[in-house]
């Protein structure tokens, strides 16, 4: 398997599932097995205690003042909105994007969501206000964050009931491979607030009398509600692999079909989930012998689970199963955020190499009888086999809007030393920069990252992440440390709000006014950025696309051969080529200032300085900049002697 020019790079996720907040205890759930099911939370309205589900606690909590939204405004929002918005910002902090980037781009947003999950409105007291609409209406899901961040991509939320959200993310991969979107944010929430879902479904037959969901098993007698919301980030592969992104899995293709007139307006059609894996095998050009595992849609129903066997048989070849699952076991049916679930759940299997076992699964249902069942069904926690290629799973999602959708994602190739994020190169002390709009916010952040690291956390990716991917706030602390444990011990200090060397902490910040000096020739030298270029992608970057415009000029790589250091001495006295080298060097050192959050207020220069001042401070484009030093360079190149 070789990843297309329409491969989508998955570089950033975020989670919140019942067992836990955060990606660590998703996988940790998943990976030990365990049911995380159970009865409502004591903050939830009255109801029938013998219910059973995966419920989140303290729904009812949100930041409104991290995100300026009042506290009149956030009392109207529905909890999915608010979790989507929590939620989908620690996803773009996990792809280390820095929020404030992103205004003005072509940032697209897609959400999954069920309609009949959607019932804070009912419960709210007395007349409808100005933010009742915002607070309800599906599309502001989306819009509500696009809003905040100002994108100008494509905003939607997308209703087909339990295919909701990887339909949302097969709508995202095709934005960006359109073009319309340079980055997308998909995924999907639910929450629960009354039993609504719960006798609807009652009405159809789907509820588990047991509480348990068991796909799979003989004793699988229904679904069970689950709660949630999870995100990732895309962009297209070849941006991201440019961009020198940490690439967490690969969407290699993706198709969503409807199962036309079948048994009834919700009953599943094999024929039509088989043709829609086989439409995703063909849209990602992979084998169906190359997938190895299937995450399924698994909901645990007697006339459910025999129909998605029989489809998969079908599709990979009678005898040719590959390992299934469904995390529905684990943590519930999470309606409109169910395919999220099973997505991420993937990503994370691809990570560590590992199929987990299924909960529930002890006897072979006798309605499935197809060649390669049971023993496709994992029963303990194995490795996830390596074979000649990438290891490549599958997800479906199956809705009862008959809206099927199947999603093909690959392992991420390990990236080559050069393709290495600085902080993996780099040694000595690492810093930590982190800030909030709170000092009770930053002191849970920095709760968050003692967590991470005491679970085996890279401190150089968390600094890195950190000090390049979250936007400034006022409430900040930097702390300097050498080893996870020095750093981990420096955090629960300032926690405890004991004296901390190598620390720096200022509440209510004020930005500085930072003025750029850019000097003239002379300050040059052979090797004047061979660090920078070697450590810091975004300088390296810009070097190379100054040389890239002054190829008319100059020998290939000529600014980049002079800024590390590996041209012959005489090429940096040449004028023509040492101006171009100094003037690239000053504007990579302006983009990697400005990509760390530190903006001129005011840009001054000095003779060939004048020019990287100019490009910085807007008057003329980066191509018209080195098109003038060229020409000057030229000019005092033919000037006679003593001129």
């Amino acid at each position: 398997m070789t990843p297309t020019a329409d491969s989508i790079a998955v570089i950033g996720m975020a989670c919140r599932f019942p067992g836990g907040d955060g990606v660590r205890p998703y996988w940790d759930t998943i990976r030990e097995g365990r049911c995380v099911v159970g009865p409502p939370p004591a903050d939830r309205p009255a109801g029938d205690e013998r219910v059973r589900g995966g419920f989140l606690p303290g729904i009812d909590r949100f930041d409104a003042e991290f995100f300026g939204i009042s506290a009149a405004e956030a009392q109207r929002m529905d909890p999915q909105q608010r979790m989507l918005l929590e939620v989908a910002w620690h996803a773009l902090e996990d792809a280390g994007v820095n929020v404030d980037t992103l205004a003005g781009t072509a940032t697209g947003v897609y959400v999954g969501v069920h309609s009949l999950a959607s019932d804070y409105y009912r419960m709210q007291s007395g007349d409808a206000n100005t933010y009742t609409g915002t607070g309800a209406l599906h599309g502001m899901f989306a819009g509500r964050l696009a809003y905040l961040l100002d994108l100008r991509g494509p905003a939607m939320a997308v209703d087909t009931a339990c295919s909701s959200a990887l339909v949302a993310v097969h709508l995202a991969m095709r934005s960006l491979r359109a073009g319309e979107s340079e980055l997308a944010v998909g995924g999907g929430v639910n929450v629960t607030l009354t039993q609504m879902l719960r006798e609807v479904g009652t009405h159809m037959g789907l509820p588990s009398a047991s509480g348990q969901c068991r796909p799979f098993d003989a004793g699988a007698d229904g679904i069970v509600n689950g709660e949630g919301c999870g995100v990732v980030v895309l962009k297209r592969l070849t941006d991201a692999e440019g961009d020198n992104d940490r690439v967490l899995g690969v969407l290699l293709g993706s198709a969503i079909g409807q199962d036309g007139r079948s048994n009834g307006a919700t009953a599943p059609n094999p024929l039509a989930q088989w043709d829609v894996i086989r439409q995703a095998l063909l849209d990602a050009g992979v084998e169906a012998n190359q997938v190895s595992y299937v995450e399924a849609h698994g909901t645990g129903t007697p006339l459910g689970d025999p129909i998605e066997l029989e489809a998969l048989a079908e599709a990979f070849a009678p005898g040719a199963l590959p390992r299934i699952g469904s995390v529905k076991a684990n943590i519930g049916h999470l309606e409109g955020a169910a395919g999220i679930a099973s997505l991420i759940k993937v990503l994370l299997m691809l990570h560590h190499g590992e199929i987990p076992r299924q909960p529930h699964f002890r006897q072979p249902n006798p309605a499935i009888n197809v060649p390669g069942y049971p023993d496709c069904v994992p029963t303990v926690t194995r490795a996830w086999p390596a074979g000649p290629g990438a290891r490549i799973g599958g997800i479906s999602s199956f809705g009862w809007s008959e809206t099927n959708a199947h999603v093909l994602v690959a392992e991420a190739a390990t990236p080559a030393p050069a393709q290495q994020t600085p902080t993996q190169q780099a040694s000595g002390p690492e810093l930590l920069t982190i800030s909030a709009r709170s000092q009770d916010t930053l002191h849970e952040l920095a709760a968050r990252y003692a967590s991470d690291l005491a679970a085996g956390g890279s401190v150089a990716d968390l600094c890195f992440t950190a000090n390049t991917g979250r936007s400034g706030m006022p409430h900040r602390l930097a702390l300097t440390a050498l080893d996870p444990a020095d750093l981990h011990a420096r955090l629960a200090r300032f926690l405890a709000d004991e004296p901390v060397s190598g620390l720096h902490r200022n509440t209510a910040l004020r930005r500085p006014r930072v003025a750029f000096l850019f000097s003239g020739q002379g300050d040059h030298y052979l090797g004047m950025g061979w660090e920078l270029f070697a450590d810091v992608p975004v300088f390296a970057d810009t070097i190379r696309q100054c040389d890239r415009l002054a190829e008319h000029w100059l020998p290939p790589r000529a600014i980049e051969s002079i800024v590390t250091g590996n041209a012959p001495p005489e090429l940096a006295t040449d004028a023509s080529h040492a101006q171009l080298a100094l003037v690239s060097v000053q504007v990579a050192l302006a983009t990697m200032w400005r990509s760390w959050g530190v903006e001129p207020t005011a840009v001054l220069g000095h003779s060939i300085g004048e020019f990287a001042a100019a490009h910085v401070a807007g008057a003329v484009s980066l191509a018209d900049c080195l098109l003038l030093v060229a020409e000057r360079a030229r000019a005092f190149n033919t000037l006679p002697a003593g001129g």
